[in-house]
Order: C-alpha cells, then sequence, then structure tokens
C-alpha cells in the first residue's frame, strides 16, 4: 500500500517542525497487520488490526475484544473498520463476526446482536454516523444497515426496490447536509435525511457504475470518490457534473483507492492497493 498527494506539492517534514516516530516496533504492537484508525474525545488511539482492537495511550499497547464468549468456542476477530462516535463509544466492523462495541463497564469489546434481520455470519467494510445518531454499517453481502440510538435497526437490501443497487456495501460517508453517501459494488447511490429512497449519482452517465471503495468529504463540500479500479472523481456534493482526476494517459490511478484523507493544509491524501482487497463480486 502507497500513498500521495494530490496536488503533489507538500513541505518536508522537518520544515513544518514535525518529526515521525515509529511506535511498535519490537514487538509491543500485537499485530502488524492495522486496518483502521480512530481517536476518541480522550485522546486515545484505537486501531483495528488482524488480532482483534488495540488501543495507544501514547505510551503503551493494550489489545481489546480480541476474544469473546467462553473459553470452549473463543475466536480472534479480524477487524475490516472501527469508529469512535460523537458519544466516544467505539464501533467496530468485523471480518464475519458482524458488529461490536467497547464497553468500557466491562473493559473489553463486546458482539452487538442484530439477529434476526442480520444474523452472523457477516462483515462490516464501512461505519458512518449521522446527524441523528444513527450508525450506519456497510455490510459485505448483507445490504446496509442502520443502528437507532435506541436500538432499533433500519436494514436495507438490494431487493427491497428503494434504489440500493447491491447488497455488497464498501464505503460510507455522511455530508454537512446530512446526505449519506453511498459505495456499492455497483456505483454510488445517496440517501437524504428525509428519505427512504436512494438516488444514482451517476444519473447523467458521467460516474461509472464500478465498486466505490472510498468517499470523502473535503472542506469545500466537494465529494471524493475513488473506486476499485483505480479511479478518482470529486464533485460538489450539490450533485453538479463530477470531474475525473487522471494521473497518467489511461485516465486512471494504478491501483484500488482504499483510503481518503484531507488534512489541515486542505492537501488530500490516498492510499491505494496495488492489489484490490475486494475481489469478486454478485
Amino acid at each position: 500500500m502507497s500513498s500521495a498527494l494530490l496536488p503533489a506539492q507538500a513541505l518536508p517534514v522537518d520544515r513544518v517542525g514535525l518529526r515521525l516516530v515509529t511506535v511498535g516496533a519490537n514487538g509491543t504492537l500485537p499485530n502488524a497487520v492495522i486496518t483502521s484508525f480512530s481517536e476518541d474525545s480522550a485522546g486515545f488511539i484505537w486501531m483495528g488490526t488482524a488480532s482483534g482492537v488495540v488501543r495507544y495511550d501514547g505510551y503503551r499497547f493494550r489489545l481489546y475484544g480480541n476474544r469473546w464468549g467462553s473459553a470452549q468456542d473463543e475466536m480472534t476477530l479480524f477487524v475490516r473498520t472501527l469508529m469512535a462516535a460523537r458519544d466516544s463509544t467505539i464501533w467496530v466492523g468485523t471480518d464475519f463476526m458482524g458488529l461490536a462495541r467497547y464497553d468500557p463497564a466491562l473493559d473489553r469489546v463486546v458482539p452487538v446482536d442484530l439477529a434476526p434481520q442480520v444474523p452472523i455470519p457477516f462483515s462490516v467494510n464501512a461505519l458512518a454516523e449521522d446527524a441523528n445518531g444513527r450508525i450506519w454499517l456497510a455490510t459485505d453481502d448483507s445490504g446496509l444497515v442502520a443502528v437507532e440510538p435506541d436500538g432499533g435497526l433500519l436494514h436495507f437490501r438490494e431487493q427491497d426496490v428503494r434504489g440500493l443497487p447491491s447488497d455488497r456495501i464498501l464505503s460510507l460517508v455522511v455530508d454537512q447536509q446530512g446526505t449519506l453517501w453511498v459505495g456499492t459494488w455497483d456505483g454510488l447511490v445517496s440517501l437524504r435525511p428525509d428519505g427512504d429512497q436512494f438516488q444514482p449519482a451517476n444519473a447523467d452517465g458521467l460516474l461509472p457504475r464500478v465498486p466505490v471503495t472510498a468517499l470523502l468529504e473535503a472542506d469545500d463540500g466537494q465529494l471524493w470518490i475513488g473506486t476499485n479500479d483505480g479511479q478518482l472523481w470529486h464533485m460538489p456534493i450539490s450533485g453538479a457534473r463530477p470531474k475525473q482526476v487522471a494521473e497518467d494517459s489511461s485516465g486512471k490511478i494504478r491501483g484500488t483507492v482504499r483510503t481518503l484523507l484531507q488534512v489541515d493544509s486542505g492537501d488530500l491524501w490516498r492510499t491505494r492497493c496495488e492489489r484490490s482487497p475486494f475481489v469478486g463480486g454478485q
């Protein structure tokens, strides 16, 4: 996985008074495969790894939630994504073991039972929180799910005929107007906060109907869209015509666009995988 700056202009680290420090060397990090990061309101850094959830307090790493249940049925969690909500709850999306959250009273990560609507096994690719406190889950094969603040569930499937083009959801973002953008295996759609129908983002045919693997709303209101086949697009959240960013004559960026991030300077960073983490399809 590699990263690149868009636009290609940045200050060297020593010119802005920053120092890069390597942490987790010499086996102090429980697992070197890190899938996601989040910072809570107390300043703790939470990491999703191939062995569970890790918390870093600035001095040491602590492994949480790599196991639950009784001794005979304990199993290791592969964390695909995690998110610190506004109320400081740490939500965890796992590989095949569904949704979990950190319980501070128990000081461990516990499963969140979504059955019978969404029974295990299912995987969670992305998480997002809207203005109403709903936690949205992008599942790998079970559609789009929202956990209400009172514990209730909303569940959207391709078969519901509400405009969701695929049950395989790869990315999510809630914009400043409250609209939920959903990157699916079959393109990008949006859901307004007062709506119950998904609207295609490619109504004019400009955006391709390909797997959308990364989404970001930038400070200027532009929605950035990364795809499984290396395309990078941006457009206003108002839905104006999208524009493609090209790095070579093919019009594509090599490798799957995996993550998009805007830093304080306003520069946009993205990570990519030379081999796609999303293979197959429906």
